[in-house]
């Protein structure tokens, strides 16, 4: 169809047909809706196409939700709560600009309500399950809704957006390591959350749908259409109808009707009329009648003149309306072909599309299937070569083991306790060595005397043992204390040994003590030299000091005495320039050439009182300086 929008004659037509919508939006939409079509071409009965995805936004559970041009997103984030009187459901709605508050304050109303009678599920539902229920927990959803844009009834995508994301709320089990009677502060450490979730058992799944009523003046007929465009809300009532499993719950109003862009007239009865007109001209009954007659004529006549234009507008509106109409149909049905072949377009694209994808699919499945089984065969593999490993290893500590614990068993026996090896001096070494010898020689005895009593006892037990079987091991009895004998043998032999390296050790320690002893005496004596050498230097800077100190004081009166001296002929001088009444120029001269030598020793006086503070800052570690200090100040006070 050519495109006719640079016609002028077209651009005239429409043009008129703003302006008649303008000057009358009812009858403009009458027509189209007394055809039983919007002003786009589709039908009022058909509802705009919706879709919805769960799992996109984030969150535990959300949806995304378009509904023609409108698109609604929703996320639920959920928290522990113990239980309380309040919602567990808070809803958070943000909107765009040109979305009125009012509307979005009305939706929130009607979620708030739903989710107070429990149109969605039971309250008991939100309790979370527990592995051993120890205290009563809830979980508190936060459901926030971010409407994008609206096109017609918003709360039809806002209801279906909430529906889908509580669909896809996976909510986890928990664990509470916490006594029953347990009266403390609640903390976060005690709860933990299992890999376990599940989904919320809902009572019904409520549905939202918009309808507009609108009562038509050609047929005196209500016809209800439902409203997917702000354009059908102008000039009539919206309503919602919520639906469930159990039938309709609820019938609202989102929102208000609109005001006409017609001007309209309001005319009040005639006695009430004429009483206004009397309270307020204050005239006589006959003149006011007269004059209220008049208006009234004026009025029905400017009124018959509005209804004659009005008519002949609505006469031309029709005529174009007709043709547009026409030139509307011819574009729907030319429309409906466009749209068909590009949806035989999209699903051929979409087979081939799908087709590809299983390609692609089926590839990878494969690729993934060779691969874990190449990944479980080299786990295998690796896992018996460890288990290999793990058996050399443990026969290899399994050895070593039983020949560590035949070493700990002969050194137990043997020798308990070693000799602590470090001495404060040569006699307490003398004193440690006598006492190891006897702790030794104890050992020794003991060690002997538990050798004898084990002896005793195996030999008792020998005895008695062959007593019972003296005729069938005669030959393995004597066998087995030749070999006791050899071991015994074998064993003092060994002790010997060790008890002549043992005593070559001590030996080496004693040696190596003497060496460590001499050589602390020579620090020690190196110690003391420097000490006397520093107390030498010391008692130098100490001596320097006081005679600073001396030398600084005798300056200090000098300089003091000076400056009284300064003082009374500054005295004298001002006495003397008062009585002979001097000029202010000659006083100032005096003034200077007295005051400035007077701030030159003050000057001088502090400058030796910070001498002196560094003196004391310098000498202040020495040894003995505060001591002295404190003696010479008393000698001087």
């Amino acid at each position: 169809m050519t495109d006719s929008s640079d016609d002028p004659v077209s651009k005239r037509v429409l043009a008129s047909v703003e302006i008649f919508k303008l000057c009358d939006s009812l009858a403009y939409f009458d027509r189209f809706l007394s055809k039983g079509i919007y002003e786009d071409g589709r039908p009022i009965d058909s509802f705009t196409k919706l879709t919805f995805k769960r799992g996109t936004c984030g969150g535990a559970g959300s949806g995304l939700v378009r509904q023609g041009g409108g698109t609604v997103f929703c996320s639920i984030h959920p928290s522990i709560c113990m239980n309380h009187d309040g919602p567990l459901i808070i809803f958070e709605i943000d909107k765009p600009d040109e979305i009125d508050q009012a509307v979005v304050n009305k939706i929130k109303d009607i979620l708030d309500e739903m989710v107070e009678k429990s149109q969605f599920f039971a309250r008991e539902t939100l309790a979370c399950r527990q592995v051993e229920k120890v205290i009563e927990l809830f979980w508190e959803l936060t459901i926030r809704i971010q409407i994008l844009n609206m096109d017609g009834s918003v709360l039809d995508a806002v209801l279906c957006a909430v529906v889908t994301a509580l669909t896809d709320l996976q909510l986890p089990c928990l664990k509470v390591s916490r006594q029953e009677d347990d009266e403390s502060e609640f903390e976060e450490k005690q709860i933990q959350i299992l890999e376990q979730k599940h989904h919320i058992d809902f009572t019904s799944y409520p549905v939202a749908a918009t309808f507009a009523v609108r009562k038509m003046p050609s047929d005196n007929k209500c016809k209800c259409y439902s409203a997917s465009s702000k354009r059908g809300f102008q000039d009539n009532r919206p309503f919602t109808q919520s639906t469930d499993r159990n039938g309709p719950i609820r019938v609202c109003s989102l929102i208000h009707k609109a005001n006409s862009f017609h001007s309209t007239h309001s005319i009040l009865p005639i006695p009430i009329l004429s009483q206004l007109l009397r309270n307020k001209l204050n005239m006589v009954p006959e003149v006011q009648d007269a004059r209220i007659r008049a208006m009234q004529e004026a009025d029905e006549r400017a009124q018959k003149e509005y209804e004659e234009e009005m008519r002949k507008l609505r006469e031309e509106s029709e005529r174009v309306m007709r043709g547009l109409a026409q030139e509307g149909e011819q574009m729907r049905i030319q429309h409906e072909l466009d749209m068909t072949e590009l949806e035989n377009k999209r699903k051929i694209e979409q087979r081939a599309w799908e087709d590809e994808q299983l390609k692609i699919l089926n590839a990878f499945m494969q690729k993934m299937v060779e691969t874990k089984r190449q990944v479980l065969k080299l786990q295998q593999e690796a896992n018996n070569r460890q288990e290999e490993f793990f058996k050399r290893e443990r026969a290899r500590n399994e050895e070593e083991l039983r020949r560590q614990q035949q070493e700990n068993e002969r050194l137990c026996r043997e020798n308990k306790e070693m000799a602590r090896q470090r001495e404060e001096s040569k006699r307490a070494q003398e004193i440690e060595d006598r006492k190891h010898e006897e702790n030794m020689k104890k050992l020794e005895e003991e060690a002997k005397k538990e050798r004898e009593r084990k002896d005793r006892e195996y030999k008792k037990q020998l005895e008695e043992e062959n007593e019972k079987r003296r005729q069938e091991y005669e030959a393995r009895r004597a066998k087995m204390n030749e070999e006791a004998k050899k071991r015994e043998e074998e064993r003092q032999k060994k002790h010997k040994e060790h008890m002549a390296k043992l005593e070559k050790e001590r030996e080496q320690r004693r040696i190596k003590h003497q060496k460590l002893m001499d050589e602390f005496a020579r620090m020690e004596e190196e110690y003391l030299k420097r000490r006397r050498e520093r107390a030498r230097l010391g008692e130098e800077e100490r001596r320097q000091f006081e005679e600073d100190i001396r030398q600084m004081r005798e300056e200090r009166m000098r300089k003091q005495a000076a400056y009284e001296e300064y003082l009374r002929d500054m005295n004298q001088t001002i006495a003397t320039m008062l009585a002979i009444q001097k000029s202010d120029q000659m006083m100032q001269t005096e003034y200077n050439k007295l005051c400035i030598p007077l701030d030159r020793v003050v000057s001088s006086i502090n400058s030796d009182a910070g001498l002196l503070i560094n003196w004391i800052s310098r000498y202040s570690g020495t040894a003995g300086f505060e001591d002295q200090l404190l003696v010479r100040n008393e000698i001087i006070n």
